[in-house]
C-alpha cells in the first residue's frame, strides 16, 4: 500500500475504541488492496502503534499447512509454531512478480484472524492468555476423554473440531480432519447428503425441531458404514451469532442390529405359533386363566379364542379327567416342565380327544405363565389300536381320511391316500413312484415349496405351506401342505404329509373381496375402489403432467322405467348400460358405478395440452352418450325401451384438485346437463359451481325460515257469480330478511327437491286447520272453505292422511270446510293407492279439487275413477280466453264436460272483465284472480266487504 493509505489505515487503527477488531479491519484491508483470498497472517509490531500485514502466496494458491485451530492449540505452541514465509512471485492478476524481501520468520501473536476460519483473538495480557490456554486446555481434554463422538462444523459444513472418539470411530487422524467437507468425506456415497445439508442449515437457523436429535449413518475410511444417532446444537459467538454446529453422536449400529434381530425373532415366534397345526395355548400361573391361543387350539377343542380368553380350563370343564391335570400342575410345580404327559380333553361338543401334552414355565411381562403345546394324538391312538387289531383296518382309515395324506422318500411318491387320489384326479399306479413335480405347476414353485418345507421341518420339526397343485385335467386347486420327517436324523428316509384342499375357501375370500370393491349388480367398481383409482390417476397425472378427466353420468327418468316396469327390468338396464359403457372407453380407463343410476369414467393420458384433452374428454362423452341412447331389449315380450343420459365432464392434471372437489365438481357439471334438457353432456366451469353456492345457500335459508317464523299464508278469495266469497285458496309465501318477499316460483321447487316440502307442507296444513276454526267464530267468515295445496310427495306419505285428521282434530276444525287441491302429477304416480288415501278423507269430510287441469295428461281415465268434487281450469287457458278461439274451445270443452261428470268448476287467473263474461256465459260460475282479488296476509283479507255480500265489478 502507498504512504498515504497507510497513514490513513493507522490513524484509523489507533483512533479505534479499546483497537477492537483490529486485526479483521487490517485482514480486509488488505484482501480489498492486494485483491489476494489467500490465509492472511497480521503481526502486531511491538512498541509501535501499528500492524505489518503478511500474505503467502505460491502461484495463486495458499501456502499448504498453514491452517491453524487456535481455539485449542496453547500460546506457546503457536509461538513455537512461526515459520518463514517462503520468498516467492506474487502471481495474481495486476500485481507484479515482486519476491517478499526482509522477510523474518512471522512470530506468532495471539492477535491473528484466519480469514477461513472466522476465529478472532483480542490482544490481552499473559495471565489472561494463560487463563484462556488453560481453559481451552480443560475443554479440549474433556472432550478428548468423552466416549460420545464430538463433530463440530462451521457454517460452510467443513470440520473444525473432532474428538478422539471421533477419530477413532472414522478411521482419521484429527489433522486428516480438520478443514475438510464433513458431507463429502464422512457420509455414504449412496446417501441422501442434501437432506442432511438441509438438516446443518435448519440447525445453524435455529430450528431444531426435527433436527435436534437426527439418526444418520457415517463412512470411515475403510468404507465401512455406521449408524450414528446425533444430539445437534449450534454455536455462537459471543455476540451470539451462529458460527457452526456441534453434534454428539453415539455408535448405534449394534443396538439396531440386534433390535432388528429381535423383532425378526418375535414375527417367527408368531407366525409359528398361529401356524402350527398343533394346539398352543398360553395360561397364568396364578389363576389358571387362558392369556393366548393359536388356531390349532381352536381346532382340537371346538372352543373359539375369544371364548376362552380370560377364562380357566377348569370353567370350561375342558379336562376330562382331572387326576392328569394334579400331575401337570405337580411336575411344573417340581421340575418347571412337563414333557409328553397324555390326556384326554373334552371338546366343546362334547367329543373326547386324546392329546400328547408338553408344557413350560415361562416369564411374560414380568409374570410366571405356563406354555402348553398340544397334539391330538386321538387317530394316531386309534390307530395304533388299529393296527393291534389289524394292518387292514389302519390301511381302510388312511384311505377315509379327509385330507390327502402320502409318503415322499427323495421326492417320489412312496404311498398316497385315496383322498389325495381324487383331489388330484390320478390314480394310484400313476402317481407312485412319480416325482412330487408332477403336481406343481411350474418348476420353480416345486423348488420353492421344497425349500420352504425343509426350512420350516429344520428348525421346528414340521413344514407347513401353501401352494398350488395342477390335478389331472389340468384345473389348479390351492391346497396347505404339512409335513414331517419319518426320521428327524435322517431326511433320506423321507417325509410324510398332508394335503387340505383350501380351494373353495379362496373363492369365498375372493368373493369377499370383490363385495368389498366392486358392484355386486354390474361388476364395476364401487365407491371405495373409484376412489381409489382416482387417487392413482391423480399421482400419474403428476408425474406425466398429462391431463385426466372424471366424468359422472347418470339415466334420465331411470326412476319412471324403474317404477313402471320394476325392479327386474331397472336392474337388467342397469348392467346393460354398464356393458355399453365399458366398451365405449379405452382399456385403460375406469368405469364404476357409485349408486342407484349413477355413474363415474375415469380417463387417463390424455395428453399435456388442455383444449385437446378437452376434446378428447367430450368425444369419449358423446361416444358413451351415443351408446347408451341405443335401444334396450331388456324383456323378449316388451318392446324395446329408450333411456338417453346426462353427463358432468371435468379435467385435473396433478394434485392441483382435490377428489373430493373433483366429485363435486362432476357433480355440478352434471346438474347442469340437466338443466340444459338431459340427454347432453356439459364441462365444469365456476359459473356452475356459483350457481349451486347461490341454490345451496337458499336451501339453508330455507330449512331455517320454518323454525325462524319466517314463512307466512296469503289467502286469495274465491268469488260465485253474485259476487259472494265462497272461499279462499291459502297461498304460501316467505318473507326472507333481506331479500323481502320471495316468490313461490323460486323456492317451491326447491322444496320439493330438498324434501323441505313435508315439514312445510305440515306446517300449511296446521295453519290452514287453525284459521278455518278461528273462522267458525264470525257469522261473516264461518261459511267459507279452505283451499290448500298438496304436492305429490307430501300425498305419498305413508301416513298422510293420519297427518291430516291429525291436524283437523288439533285444532277442532270443520274437515267439510277444507278443500285439498291436488295437481296430475299426485295421480299418475301408484293411481290404485291414491284413490284409496282420497276416499279415506272424504270419508272425514275433506273434499278434493283438481288444481291446474288441462295442463297435464288430462286423462279421462283417471277422471272418472278419482273421487273429486272439483276442476280448477288453469289460467293458461284464461289468459287469451277472449281472444283465441282455440283456448276458448278447450275452456267450453272442460266446462261440458265437468258438467256431465257432476264436477263444480273454478277458473283461476281471471284478470278482466272479459274473460269474467265469457266464463259465465258458458256456464262456469266459480272464479278466483286479480280482477276480483290479490292474494293477501289475513290481517287485511278479513276485512273484504264482500264476505256475504255483492262484489264491486270495478275492483
Amino acid at each position: 500500500m502507498d504512504v498515504n493509505e497507510r497513514r490513513t489505515f493507522e490513524s484509523a487503527f489507533i483512533s479505534a475504541p479499546n483497537r477492537r477488531r483490529f486485526c479483521e479491519t487490517a485482514v480486509r484491508h488488505t484482501a480489498e488492496t492486494l485483491m489476494l483470498d489467500p490465509v492472511l497472517v497480521t503481526h502486531l509490531i511491538p512498541g509501535q502503534p501499528r500492524i505489518a500485514p503478511l500474505a503467502a502466496w505460491q502461484v495463486g494458491r495458499p501456502i499448504p499447512n498453514w491452517f491453524y485451530d487456535p481455539a485449542f492449540t496453547a500460546r506457546d505452541q503457536l509461538l513455537s509454531a512461526g515459520r518463514c514465509i517462503i520468498e516467492s512471485d506474487m502471481t495474481h492478476p495486476g500485481i507484479a512478480r515482486t519476491p517478499l524481501i526482509d522477510i523474518d520468520p512471522i512470530q506468532v501473536d495471539p492477535c491473528i484472524l484466519a480469514t477461513r476460519t472466522g476465529v478472532e483473538f483480542e490482544p490481552c495480557d499473559g495471565d489472561a492468555m494463560e487463563r484462556l490456554r488453560q481453559e481451552h486446555d480443560t475443554i479440549r481434554n474433556i472432550l478428548q476423554t468423552v466416549e460420545a463422538i464430538i463433530v463440530a462444523l462451521d457454517v460452510e459444513g467443513r470440520i473444525t473440531l473432532v474428538n478422539r472418539k471421533g477419530c477413532q470411530l472414522l478411521g482419521y487422524q484429527e489433522a486428516e480432519l480438520i478443514g475438510r467437507d464433513w458431507f463429502s468425506t464422512c457420509l455414504p456415497h449412496d446417501i441422501d447428503v442434501a437432506e442432511i445439508r438441509a438438516i446443518h442449515r435448519n440447525i445453524l437457523n435455529g430450528d431444531l425441531l426435527g433436527s435436534e436429535c437426527v439418526d444418520n449413518p457415517v463412512r470411515t475410511r475403510s468404507g465401512a458404514e455406521r449408524l450414528i444417532a446425533w444430539h445437534n446444537n449450534s454455536i455462537r459467538d459471543a455476540e451470539g451469532r451462529v458460527i457452526g454446529s456441534l453434534s454428539a453422536g453415539e455408535d448405534i449400529t449394534e443396538r439396531r442390529r440386534a433390535e432388528r434381530k429381535l423383532t425378526d425373532s418375535e414375527t417367527r415366534y408368531r407366525l409359528a405359533f398361529q401356524t402350527s397345526p398343533d394346539s398352543i395355548n398360553i395360561n397364568r400361573l396364578s389363576d389358571g386363566c387362558y392369556l393366548d391361543v393359536n388356531d390349532g387350539f381352536v381346532r382340537l377343542t371346538g372352543w373359539s379364542r375369544d371364548e376362552v380368553i380370560g377364562q380357566r380350563s377348569r370353567d370350561i370343564g375342558i379336562w376330562h379327567d382331572l387326576a392328569v391335570r394334579r400331575q401337570l400342575v405337580n411336575a411344573l410345580a417340581r421340575d418347571g416342565y412337563c414333557e409328553n404327559l397324555e390326556a384326554c380333553f373334552v371338546k366343546k361338543n362334547g367329543e373326547i380327544v386324546i392329546a400328547l401334552m408338553s408344557a413350560h414355565l415361562i416369564t411374560l411381562e414380568g409374570e410366571t405363565c405356563i406354555l402348553s403345546i398340544t397334539r391330538d394324538i386321538t387317530d394316531k391312538k386309534r390307530a395304533e389300536e388299529a393296527l393291534r387289531d389289524s394292518e387292514a383296518r389302519a390301511n381302510s382309515i388312511l384311505r377315509v381320511a379327509p385330507v390327502g395324506i402320502g409318503v415322499v422318500v427323495r421326492r417320489l411318491f412312496m404311498e398316497v391316500n385315496d383322498t389325495l387320489l381324487r383331489m388330484t384326479g390320478y390314480r394310484q399306479d400313476e402317481l407312485i413312484g412319480q416325482s412330487a413335480r408332477l403336481l406343481y405347476p411350474s418348476d420353480a414353485e416345486f423348488e420353492f415349496v421344497g425349500h420352504e418345507k425343509y426350512d420350516q421341518i429344520r428348525a421346528q420339526g414340521i413344514g407347513t405351506v401353501e401352494t398350488r397343485w395342477r390335478c389331472k385335467d389340468g384345473s389348479l386347486i390351492n391346497v396347505i401342505l404339512s409335513s414331517s420327517p419319518i426320521d428327524p436324523d435322517d431326511f433320506d428316509k423321507g417325509v410324510t404329509f398332508t394335503a387340505q384342499d383350501i380351494t373353495a375357501r379362496k373363492v369365498h375370500e375372493e368373493q369377499i373381496r370383490n363385495l368389498a370393491y366392486f358392484d355386486p349388480l354390474t361388476g364395476l367398481p364401487n365407491r371405495r375402489l373409484l376412489v381409489d383409482r382416482l387417487e392413482h390417476a391423480l399421482i400419474a397425472s403428476h408425474r406425466s403432467r398429462q391431463y385426466g378427466a372424471l366424468m359422472m353420468l347418470d339415466l334420465d327418468q331411470f326412476k319412471a322405467i324403474n317404477d313402471t316396469l320394476g325392479h327386474d327390468v331397472g336392474d337388467r338396464l342397469l348392467v346393460e348400460a354398464a356393458q355399453r359403457m365399458t366398451t365405449s372407453v379405452r382399456e385403460g380407463d375406469t368405469v364404476g358405478r357409485l349408486g342407484g343410476d349413477e355413474y363415474v369414467v375415469i380417463l387417463e393420458n390424455l395428453g399435456t395440452e388442455e383444449q385437446a384433452a378437452a376434446n378428447a374428454t367430450e368425444m369419449t362423452a358423446e361416444k358413451v352418450r351415443f351408446a347408451l341412447n341405443m335401444p334396450y331389449a331388456l324383456a323378449s315380450a316388451e318392446p324395446a325401451h329408450y333411456c338417453t343420459s346426462s353427463i358432468g365432464l371435468t379435467l385435473f392434471r396433478g394434485h392441483d384438485t382435490s377428489i373430493e372437489v373433483l366429485l363435486k365438481q362432476a357433480d355440478v357439471a352434471l346438474y347442469q346437463a340437466k338443466g340444459a334438457g338431459r340427454n347432453t353432456a356439459r364441462f365444469f366451469n365456476p359459473n356452475m359451481q356459483k350457481t349451486i353456492e347461490s341454490r345451496m345457500a337458499l336451501e339453508t335459508a330455507l330449512r331455517q325460515a320454518l323454525f325462524k317464523g319466517e314463512l307466512q299464508l296469503f289467502y286469495q278469495p274465491q268469488i260465485d257469480q253474485n259476487g259472494r266469497c265462497f272461499g279462499a285458496e291459502a297461498l304460501l309465501r316467505w318473507r326472507r330478511p333481506g331479500h323481502g318477499l320471495v316468490a313461490p316460483l323460486e323456492f317451491i321447487p326447491l322444496a320439493e327437491e330438498t324434501g323441505l316440502i313435508l315439514p312445510i307442507g305440515q306446517w300449511v296444513m296446521d295453519t290452514a286447520c287453525a284459521q278455518i276454526k278461528a273462522w267458525e267464530a264470525s257469522e261473516r267468515t264461518r261459511f267459507l272453505r279452505m283451499a290448500v295445496n298438496v304436492s305429490a310427495r307430501q300425498f305419498h306419505q305413508p301416513d298422510f292422511v293420519a297427518q291430516v285428521q291429525a291436524s283437523l282434530e288439533r285444532y277442532g276444525a270443520n274437515p267439510h270446510r277444507l278443500k285439498l287441491e291436488l295437481t296430475e302429477s299426485v295421480v299418475l304416480e301408484n293411481a290404485e293407492q291414491v284413490v284409496s288415501r282420497m276416499n279415506q278423507l272424504r270419508a272425514l269430510g275433506v273434499s278434493f279439487s283438481m288444481d291446474d287441469f288441462g295442463t297435464g295428461y288430462s286423462s279421462l281415465s283417471y277422471l272418472k275413477r278419482l273421487p273429486l268434487d272439483q276442476l280448477k281450469i288453469d289460467k293458461s287457458f284464461i289468459r287469451d280466453i277472449a281472444t283465441d278461439p282455440n283456448d276458448a274451445a278447450i275452456v267450453r270443452a272442460i266446462l261440458a264436460m265437468s258438467q256431465s261428470l257432476g264436477l263444480e268448476v273454478v277458473a283461476e287467473g281471471i284478470e278482466n272483465e272479459a274473460q269474467r263474461r265469457f266464463l259465465c256465459e258458458n256456464g262456469c260460475h266459480r272464479f278466483q284472480g286479480y280482477l276480483l282479488g290479490k292474494p293477501k296476509p289475513i290481517e287485511e283479507w278479513e276485512t273484504r266487504p264482500d264476505l256475504g255480500a255483492d262484489v264491486d265489478r270495478t275492483t
